[in-house]
C-alpha cells in the first residue's frame, strides 16, 4: 500500500526538525561553554589577597613565605620570582642568598640592589613584593570555635575572629587582645571599628599573634543626643569623646 502525500509530508518534516535539533545542539553547547565555569573563575582569583591599601615598605616587615619579584634591566630584559626561605634568606638565580627576614620591605630591597650590583653591572633594578605569606595565628578565649587559624599576614584580627566562629555569648568586643611574638600588645575595639570608622582599632596580623578574647565586664551608658543611645563596654583610660564616637556621635 502506498503511503498518503500527507504521510509523505509528514516524515519529511519530521526527520528536517530532527536534523536540525542535531545541528544545532553543539553549537548550544559551545555557547554555553564561553562562559567560565564558577569554579574556573574563582580559580583566577583564589590566589589573590584583598588588602585595604597599598604596603608601607617602611613599615612592612618581611618574613619566610614572602615572594619577591626582581626585574632586571639591561641589554635583555630579566625577571626572577623567589620565595623567601624558611631560613629567611632570599633566593635569586645567579647570586647568593640574601637575608632579609626581619627587615623592613625597603631595607630588604635596598640589600638586595647591593648584591644584584656585585653581580650585575649596567643594569637597573626593580624589586617588588609580589606575595603575602600566609601565618598561623592562635584565637583564644570568648569565641566559638578556639584554635590554630591561617591567614596572610595584614589581615584583620576581625576576620581571624569571625574564622573562629565569631563572639561567644559574654565575649569583650572592646578589650580583645592581640599579643605579638616579642611580647608587645595591642588592642583589638570592635566597636570603635564599626561604628567609629577607625581602622587602627582592628590591627592586622602578623606571624606568631596570639587573638585573646576576654569576658566582657565593666560598661558605661551613654544617653542623650547621641546617635546610638545605650550601654557599651567600659574601655580603660576612654574619654566622654571617644564614647560619644563609638555612640555614633551628636
Amino acid at each position: 500500500m502506498r503511503p498518503s502525500m500527507k504521510n509523505v509530508a509528514r516524515a519529511a518534516l519530521l526527520c528536517l526538525v530532527t536534523s536540525l535539533v542535531t545541528l544545532g545542539a553543539p553549537a548550544a553547547a559551545q555557547r554555553a561553554g564561553d562562559e567560565p565555569e564558577p569554579a574556573e573563575r574563582e580559580a583566577h582569583v583564589a590566589g589573590m589577597v584583598a588588602l585595604s591599601g597599598p604596603v608601607d615598605e617602611h613599615v612592612y616587615i618581611v618574613g619566610p613565605g614572602d615572594r619577591l619579584t626582581v626585574t632586571v634591566w639591561g641589554t635583555a630584559v630579566r625577571t626572577f620570582t623567589a620565595a623567601v626561605s624558611p631560613e629567611g634568606r632570599l633566593l635569586v638565580a645567579g647570586m647568593p642568598g640574601v637575608d632579609v627576614a626581619g627587615l623592613t620591605l625597603a631595607e630588604a630591597k635596598e640589600l638586595v640592589r647591593d648584591r644584584l650590583r656585585d653581580v650585575y653591572h649596567d643594569v637597573e633594578f626593580s624589586i617588588t613584593l609580589a606575595g603575602l605569606r600566609r601565618v598561623q595565628v592562635n584565637v583564644l578565649g570568648g569565641v566559638r570555635a578556639p584554635g590554630v587559624y591561617e591567614a596572610t599576614v595584614l589581615t584583620p584580627a576581625s576576620e581571624l575572629i569571625d574564622q573562629a566562629g565569631g563572639l561567644a555569648g559574654g565575649a569583650s568586643r572592646r578589650n580583645i587582645v592581640v599579643t605579638r611574638r616579642d611580647g608587645a600588645t595591642s588592642r583589638v575595639d570592635l566597636d570603635r571599628y564599626e561604628y567609629a570608622g577607625d581602622v587602627e582599632a582592628n590591627p592586622p596580623i602578623l606571624d606568631g599573634d596570639v587573638v585573646f578574647v576576654p569576658a566582657e565586664a565593666a560598661f558605661v551608658v551613654a544617653q542623650g543626643a547621641v546617635a546610638r543611645p545605650g550601654e557599651y563596654e567600659f574601655v580603660e583610660g576612654e574619654n566622654v569623646g571617644s564614647l560619644i564616637d563609638v555612640a555614633g556621635g551628636f
